[in-house]
């Protein structure tokens, strides 16, 4: 076994551990732990890994464990019932946040920190709903993934909407989720990094009544040829290096991407392919954080 091998299964046991610690210490610990229980959590935790990381159906789990699929699907529908892994993951961020924002540490009340926003399209290939056409993919139907990180690479928001949906609409739509999951962040504070479509004054007010701090963006000059506008719309050379910083945001997608279950959507419905997109967001903020 290799040294990566190594690093992922570690990975993976810290993962199993925090997410059967929450389930034993949560109201539907009894759910789980009962006479009937032929198969411990790990092992059933463990299965539902495999799938996310091999994209393979339930029917072929076998190769890799002697739990029928039967089991592990009725499993997975009960934690998926219970919302327990988008629960859990809140829980997380919401720890998360109140951390880093202690004055002990690297950021305080007189440091900004820096949040990166971007989406990506998912070829969908069985779903049924959340699926639209967008002009990048003409030949499929594709679900569309927003992902919010820090300057960590740690997610603190991510979600999965329409794709004829415009990016700016979408994150005007995630900052109300993300008030929610992380409301410490909402204290003029931060500055958020998109691309040139975030550039939209609708969206700079949403962020100013939220108290979210400053949106920095490539000015988009496709609607004017005004030089005087054009003047105004010039970024300073502290800006220009800052949204240097938006590299780190294709390097999370592109994490989400190695998860085979997530990178051709075959669930019919979003609500299980959203299953394992909080599982596997659960796997990168442990990899991250080696917590």
């Amino acid at each position: 076994m290799n040294k990566n091998n190594k690093k992922n299964n570690n990975y993976n046991s810290q993962l199993i551990k925090k997410i059967k610690n929450y389930i034993n210490n949560s109201i539907h610990s009894d759910k789980f732990n009962h006479y009937k229980q032929k198969h411990s959590l790990d092992k059933l935790l463990d299965s539902l890994l495999i799938i996310l990381l091999k994209g393979i159906p339930y029917r072929d789990i076998y190769k890799f464990t002697k739990i029928p699929w039967q089991t592990i699907y009725k499993f997975k529908t009960k934690l998926l019932n219970l919302n327990l892994f988008e629960i859990l993951y809140s829980d997380i961020i919401d720890t998360y946040v109140k951390e880093i924002k202690k004055p002990s540490n690297i950021f305080n009340n007189e440091s900004s920190i820096i949040l990166n926003t971007d989406t990506s399209l998912i070829v969908n290939k069985l779903g049924v709903d959340m699926i639209s056409h967008n002009p990048q993919l003409k030949k499929h139907k594709t679900t569309k993934i927003s992902i919010i990180t820090d300057n960590f690479n740690i997610p603190l928001s991510v979600n999965i909407f329409d794709s004829n949906l415009h990016d700016a609409s979408i994150l005007y739509k995630q900052l109300d989720e993300l008030k929610i999951k992380a409301p410490d962040l909402f204290n003029n504070n931060c500055i958020l990094l998109g691309d040139a479509a975030y550039d939209s004054n609708k969206l700079q007010l949403k962020i100013e009544k939220l108290k979210l701090g400053k949106l920095l963006t490539p000015k988009n000059l496709r609607n004017t040829k005004n030089n005087d506008l054009i003047k105004k719309k010039n970024l300073t050379l502290k800006e220009k290096l800052t949204l240097k910083e938006r590299i780190k945001i294709e390097h999370v997608i592109n994490n989400y991407k190695k998860f085979k279950r997530l990178a051709i959507r075959y669930d019919k419905d979003s609500k299980n392919y959203k299953f394992y997109l909080y599982l596997a967001t659960l796997c990168i903020f442990i990899k991250k954080t080696n917590l």
